[in-house]
């Protein structure tokens, strides 16, 4: 290295400016909101469902081909020691106790007639506490040509067999996004481990043919497994609902409102739900004349009233007041019970709203857990000849969720 390039350089900066520097580069996210385009659907691969029995055996959740969600902070972690070394410093001395505000944040699109598609637009580093995560969920028009047929095919549902009311298979897999994704909660499939062993066993000549085969035969369906717990845990997840739909092109849709009834949908059969349908419902042109004051109608000219309905269908399987909604996602609430503080989400009034704060909705009896000596329950219950696993399970998570300062809030609007 010649003398003016090490005069300019990064480490002939003072070590104040260089951990200015760092710090920018791992608060600086993507620029942009992801957009549907080819790019992006060829980057994507579907999961299927390997954690959830009672569910479809494929979701509509797809996610990024490759694990790039600590980009931002892997190129620092990668260049040199001394780099990797300042970066580490500055993560464990300013950002982890708080000193600095790194964001976390999720961008989640609902497409109609396909699937959810999340993408990380801030994961700095790799953490193991998150104060806040911020996730945002955007509706989204598909277009033409950009998604493969087989994706609207896998997206179609017989109204048969399906019970949309209670266990709608959108407001499932958006659920398992909200929950499990934004946990970092999947693992892949074991035969992964053993393709990668098989490929040592071959000759060179072999091997660089075998990447050339599996390169062109790249899966458009992967398994997903809980892993035994979440890698990290979050005290507070904040959930942005967009006010208006958005078009392929990411250009929200706004007055005049430009109509998108699920009959005039190029994938609309009889006797079925496209994906997402089933938790939208448009007003007819004369239903919206003859009722000008409804506030749905209103909602509707404004172009809101999609979020709306979306909303209110995931309010119902995070509220405690419906709980009939929420039957067959306990699996699901154990998980928040165990790994998130409180769940608020701002509606698109902007007016935030308490969802999820450790009350009877994840933990039954909480507020008779609460009043009492936690641990001491905790210990008099594993002592006893038979001890009852319900209650175990319950006290061990009010312990947790006490023991991380988790304590249930007053249920109100703040």
């Amino acid at each position: 290295m010649t003398k003016s390039k090490e005069q300019t350089g990064l480490f002939s900066l003072p070590l104040e400016l260089r951990r200015a520097i760092i710090l920018d580069v791992l608060t600086c996210g993507r620029r942009k909101e992801p957009t549907l385009t080819k790019k992006l659907v060829s980057g994507r691969v579907r999961l299927r469902n390997c954690f959830d029995a009672d569910r479809p055996e494929t979701t509509n959740i797809y996610v990024q081909r490759h694990k790039n969600r600590f980009r931002h902070g892997n190129a620092l972690l990668a260049t040199c020691h001394q780099l990797r070394s300042e970066t580490l410093t500055l993560i464990n001395d300013t950002i982890k106790p708080g000193r600095a505000e790194v964001p976390f944040v999720l961008d989640v699109m609902l497409v109609k007639d396909v699937g959810v598609f999340p993408t990380w637009m801030s994961f700095p580093y790799k953490p193991r506490h998150i104060k806040k995560l911020t996730v945002q969920v955007r509706i989204v028009r598909p277009g033409r040509l950009v998604v493969p047929p087989d994706w609207f095919e896998a997206a179609r549902y017989k109204k048969s067999e399906h019970d949309f009311e209670r266990s709608s298979p959108s407001a499932w897999n958006l659920f398992v996004v909200l929950v499990v994704y934004a946990l970092s909660g999947f693992t892949a499939t074991p035969p992964a481990a053993a393709a990668a062993r098989a490929e040592l066993d071959l000759a060179p000549t072999q091997r660089s043919k075998h990447r050339d085969r599996a390169a062109a035969a790249r899966p458009l369906v992967v398994d997903a497994h809980l892993l035994d717990a979440p890698p990290y845990m979050v005290d507070e997840m904040l959930i942005r609902w967009r006010p208006h739909e958005q078009l392929a092109s990411g250009k929200a849709v706004r007055r005049p409102w430009v109509p998108d009834p699920r009959k005039k949908s190029d994938h609309y059969r009889s006797g079925y739900h496209q994906f997402g349908r089933d938790l939208f419902s448009e007003l007819s042109a004369e239903e919206v004349r003859r009722n000008p004051n409804w506030p749905r109608a209103a909602m509707q000219r404004e172009g809101t009233l999609a979020c709306h309905d979306l909303t209110w269908a995931m309010h119902l399987r995070f509220s405690a007041d419906f709980s009939w909604f929420a039957r067959g996602l306990e699996m699901y609430f154990d998980l928040l019970a165990n790994n998130i503080g409180v769940v608020r989400d701002i509606h698109a009034d902007g007016k935030p709203c308490l969802l999820v704060d450790g009350g009877p909705n994840i933990i039954p009896e909480w507020e008779y857990i609460e009043v009492g000596d936690v641990a001491g329950a905790l210990r008099a219950e594993e002592k006893k000849t038979h001890p009852s696993e319900y209650h175990l399970k319950i006290l061990r998570t009010a312990k947790r969720r006490l023991d991380m300062g988790w304590r249930k809030v007053q249920r109100k609007n703040t």
